[in-house]
């Protein structure tokens, strides 16, 4: 699965160890099979493909979101 980066990092070390646990795993799956998205068939035809439309999807969350005009450091 390295073969997936150009080059091994402390962020793709992250990564790769996160994707390992089942608990990660199971989520990030779960994501996708929540998704609403059309699956074409095998080998269908290039108009089908084209035919598929992404849905709008809007997710209703609440969220905190911070704005500035200065970066500050903490120490």
């Amino acid at each position: 699965m390295l073969g997936f980066f150009e080059k091994e990092t402390s962020h793709s070390r992250t990564l790769l160890n996160d994707w390992g646990k089942p608990e990660t795993l199971s989520a990030m799956l779960n994501y996708y099979r929540q998704m609403p998205q059309q699956v074409p068939q095998k080998n269908v035809s290039e108009k089908v493909l084209d035919d598929i439309r992404i849905p709008e999807i809007f997710i209703h969350c609440p969220t905190l979101l911070l704005w500035g005009s200065r970066m500050m450091r903490f120490i």
